[in-house]
């Protein structure tokens, strides 16, 4: 996770986000008690998750990464009691690396930045 005001890195922010996973899109399978197959997401409530036979140890230090990313690319939840979903960025180990790709000064680089690295041919303005 990469520290950036604004975001969820932020304890404080963090801190006042309800634990809530609505699009399930990392949730993970588990064999439920009537052998069907089930989902459960260590992001989602805790009573839910418990419900599901998911382990306190697994939530910790867990959120929900799906509304967090999609916050991240400009697409957040709204909620009905104004409560907007804040962004998480994440970058792997690929932090450090960036820096190639800017030129000396510069805070922020493009698509187009890359490709000339890449590359090694400057693209035309578009």
């Amino acid at each position: 996770m990469v520290q950036l005001a604004g975001t969820l890195s932020d304890p404080e922010i963090e801190a006042q986000r309800v634990r809530r996973c609505d699009f399930g899109m990392m949730r993970r399978l588990y064999k439920r008690a009537d052998g069907r197959v089930g989902f459960r997401c260590p992001g989602e409530p805790e009573i839910q998750f418990l419900a599901k036979g998911g382990k306190p140890e697994e939530m910790v230090g867990k959120g929900c990464l799906c509304n967090s990313l999609l916050a991240t690319a400009g697409l957040p939840q709204h909620r009905t009691d104004g409560y907007v979903e804040p962004p998480l960025v994440t970058a792997g180990d690929g932090l450090s690396g960036i820096q190639r790709f800017m030129s000396p000064g510069r805070h922020r680089y493009s698509a187009r930045d890359v490709l000339d690295r890449l590359t090694g041919i400057p693209t035309l303005p578009a």
